[in-house]
Order: structure tokens, then sequence, then C-alpha cells
């Protein structure tokens, strides 16, 4: 099968083919784009750091207070972004592939670019923006494997 888009899997039978990727380039049909803004932590600490590995035990370290959080949701909302989530590490949100590009100076490619640079507004409560990755089928039933190693 042909590397697919999430949008055209919704509501389908069909798995994509393990290794497939989902995404095109642009005017292929890909004009919204999901991203996720890694929040920076109330206690400083990177959870990008190479020594700072998150564990169990510390994981509430690297969680943003919640006044992040809202100021992060507040600010990419303002640039034109939507919010589709947010959690004590991050802000989920979508937008147009035109605005992506503008405000995290960007030009948007099939695969798409490991974190984005961060628009000054946004630097002093996020530390990192990615767009969404390749779709993963897991087969909840047993909880290993993605379904597509099934098939």
């Amino acid at each position: 099968m042909q590397p697919q888009l999430w949008d055209e899997l919704a509501g389908s039978s069909s798995r994509p083919a393990k290794g497939a990727r989902p995404c095109r380039k642009r005017g292929e049909g890909v004009e919204t784009v999901q991203a996720y803004a890694a929040l920076r932590s109330a206690s400083g600490r990177s959870r990008f750091d190479p020594g700072a590995p998150v564990t169990t035990a510390n994981v509430r370290e690297f969680h943003a207070d919640p006044e992040t959080r809202a100021t992060a949701a507040r600010i990419l909302t303002a640039l034109g972004f939507t919010v589709t989530g947010s959690g004590p590490l991050g802000v989920s949100f979508s937008g147009p592939a035109d605005l992506v590009e503008r405000i995290f100076r960007v030009t948007l490619a099939c695969p798409p670019p490991a974190s984005l640079s961060i628009p000054d507004e946004l630097a002093p409560v996020v530390e990192r923006v990615s767009l969404s990755g390749e779709v993963t089928f897991w087969d909840p039933t047993t909880r290993r494997g993605s379904v597509a190693d099934k098939e």
C-alpha cells in the first residue's frame, strides 16, 4: 500500500504497509498540519537534555506550571492556530500549512523536519515544537506490536 495520511485512513479498514509514511508533499492534499509544543518545565529542567532522562520517579520535575500551559495556548491561538489539547508537558495544535511555514520559518517537506524554529513570543514558554510523526497502528487487545506488523 502507498503511504497514506491519517484522514484518508479514518473510517477505513485498510492498514498501511509496515514502514509506510503518512505524509505527502505540499499541493497533494496536505493543507492542515498537526504539531506539538513541548513546554518549559516549572523546575527549569529540560526533558531534551541527554543527561536528564525522564523516569516515572522524576516526571513531575518536567511538568510545566498551569500558567505556562495557558500562556502557550493563548499565544498559539493568537497566532492563528487551533489548540487541540494540552497536558503538563505540552500543547497540541493544528493550523494551515502556510501558517506553520510562516510562523515557524520552515519549508514543509516529506518527511517533516524533526523540530521547528520557535518564534520569539513563544520562546519563554515553549522549549521545542515538532510536527506530528508517523501514524502507528496499535492493537489495544494485546498491547503488543502494531496491527500493521500482524498483517
